[in-house]
């Protein structure tokens, strides 16, 4: 997919998980419109966009 985030064993983006989320979609939504998701591998892609927007980015000095 370009280099772009999937679902593991899928080819379904990511970022097309957290659109939907972001445009008010439902975990019972996003499983009905994108068949072949697993809940725990959607739920796990959100846990981990909202951990990290929690922590602040790690920068090192060259």
């Amino acid at each position: 997919m370009s280099g772009a985030w999937v679902l593991k064993g899928t080819r379904m983006p990511v970022s097309a998980i957290l659109e939907n989320v972001e445009s008010g979609a439902s975990l019972d939504d996003i499983l009905e419109w994108f068949d072949g998701l697993d809940r725990d591998q959607v739920r796990a892609a959100i846990a981990f966009a909202h951990r990290s927007l929690e922590q602040p980015p790690v920068c090192s000095a060259a």
